[in-house]
């Protein structure tokens, strides 16, 4: 994954001399699952565009920073495309080299996320998102290593996502007035979702996220000794059928087993978590899609966790899992992500070389609006024109559920 953050709003940028290329900071996350073995993954990469190692060219497209590249071998089209990828695993127990240097091939159309590629979206605040799913490793030209030992590749499947954004789910901003007043008056945000892509056999697939919501509120940052117990929760998203069709799907997610992450691919920056994350779900849908997917569930191939931190800090769960059919028959192969699971506070706080201690940490907690603001934005909504202009921009409001 490259993950693309802007220093600095353009205009901010301009004044103080930074290109569109000085003005980003680019992260690489690179790992590796091994079916029953280990799950490698590298530290967090970062690359500052002032650096003079991070680059961007059109026709063809190609992205590149440091060893790392994303490449178009055509300049007609985005694919066949080359990913290039070089990283370290500084697990002291087992530490890694990987690079992975393999070329995708297309055989489905862009799949828009969302309505037309937007979500969710709500107010101006949201994502514009996209994916192709079902692409195919070349395996004659492509190269994965660990720790210099070349693995040979036979066939494969990858599913490839663009999103960008402007806030997440949202938080971010909302220009309109009226919800930002609604804003005031909800709970805060629990934070994270659960995502899912699926790749059945007989070239069918589908892409599915829950959000978390307050009534999950038990199952986050939990780092007792004994696991969470059953979580349920909808999911939807959309089912790409064989001639690349699509359409809106609803779900239900249920997670019957978790693991603790213990592990960190750089102890010294990002102390292991200890944080309980989603191990086996059993999912299920209604005559959405074909009888024989209706029900399935996802097992990570590995044994142990597959979670890894953002070069800030935060942490998160993701990796390949297997398809089964409630017979325990293998259907496909997929992969999993959660996010929002551990509270990356007192990491973040070390990071940025600041206490990280209790006392630090309640200094930091987001002031909540006041009684007052509240009782402001009641009023707000509930006069006559704000309140229709409330309803109409949540019905037009693009989610994930």
């Amino acid at each position: 994954m490259f993950w693309q953050y802007a220093l600095l709003q353009p205009e901010i940028a301009e004044y103080f001399g930074l290109s569109d290329i000085e003005n980003q900071i680019i992260e690489l996350h690179l790992a590796v699952s091994e079916a029953g073995g280990e799950h490698y993954r590298s530290k967090p990469i970062l690359i500052a565009g002032t650096t003079g190692l991070v680059d961007f060219k059109n026709n063809p497209f190609e992205y590149t920073f440091g060893k790392n590249k994303i490449r178009s071998l055509s300049e007609h089209s985005t694919f066949p495309m080359q990913i290039k990828g070089w990283g370290v695993d500084l697990d002291p127990n087992s530490p890694s080299e990987i690079e992975v240097d393999i070329i995708l091939t297309q055989t489905k159309g862009y799949l828009l996320q969302g309505k037309d590629g937007c979500d969710p979206c709500c107010g101006g605040v949201g994502t514009l998102y996209y994916s192709v799913p079902n692409l195919r490793v070349d395996p004659d030209k492509s190269i994965l290593r660990i720790n210099g030992e070349k693995v040979s590749l036979t066939s494969g499947k990858f599913w490839y996502d663009h999103q960008w954004c402007n806030g997440m789910i949202p938080p971010g901003n909302p220009r309109v007035e009226v919800l930002r007043a609604a804003n005031n008056m909800n709970k805060k945000a629990a934070g994270g979702w659960d995502w899912f892509m699926a790749q059945f056999k007989g070239d069918r697939e589908l892409t599915i996220a829950s959000v978390h919501s307050h009534d999950m509120i038990q199952f986050l940052n939990q780092t007792g000794l004994n696991p969470p117990g059953i979580m349920e929760a909808k999911v939807s998203g959309k089912y790409i059928y064989e001639n690349n069709n699509s359409k809106k799907i609803k779900g239900q997610i249920k997670i019957i087993k978790w693991i603790k992450s213990v592990k960190s691919q750089d102890p010294n920056l990002y102390p292991p978590t200890n944080t309980w994350y989603p191990q086996k779900g059993e999912f299920s849908f209604e005559n959405d899609i074909p009888e024989d997917i209706r029900n399935f569930i996802m097992i990570p191939i590995v044994k142990g966790g597959q979670s890894g931190f953002f070069g800030n800090g935060l942490h998160y769960s993701e990796g390949a899992v297997y398809l089964n059919d409630n017979e325990g028959n293998s259907i496909g192969r997929s992969f999993a992500e959660s996010t929002g699971y551990a509270d990356p506070i007192l990491n973040r706080l070390k990071l940025a070389g600041l206490p990280a201690t209790q006392e630090m940490f309640n200094k930091l907690e987001i002031p909540q609006p006041s009684g007052l603001l509240k009782l402001i934005s009641t009023l707000y909504i509930l006069w006559s024109s704000n309140k229709s202009k409330l309803k109409k921009l949540l019905t037009n409001c693009v989610d994930t559920l």
